[in-house]
């Protein structure tokens, strides 16, 4: 980080949320942009599969707009999760 340079390629996507909280509470915004890119870029697949984690995490990080509207998109677009998720 103190580089410029952040490999997330081997980091459990688990662990790459958890940087996405830290990095919005120490208001690290380009590094919350990168990570919100990453996930959203490399991550979609997992991100679908996992929306209640992602869901319960973003939805609580005011600057996770990108984030919380793809999940938005995703969950309205799917009747079935959207009952998962609203129980």
């Amino acid at each position: 980080m103190y580089t410029g340079e952040l490999d997330l390629i081997k980091r459990p996507n688990e662990d790459i949320l958890g940087l996405l909280i830290a990095s919005d509470e120490l208001l690290l915004e380009e590094l919350l942009k990168h990570v919100q890119d990453w996930l959203l870029g490399k991550h979609a697949s997992w991100i679908q599969q996992n929306i209640a984690l992602v869901v319960n995490t973003v939805f609580k990080l005011a600057d996770c707009k990108r984030l919380q509207d793809y999940c938005f998109e995703w969950i309205r677009a799917d009747p079935i999760i959207h009952s998962i998720i609203r129980q």
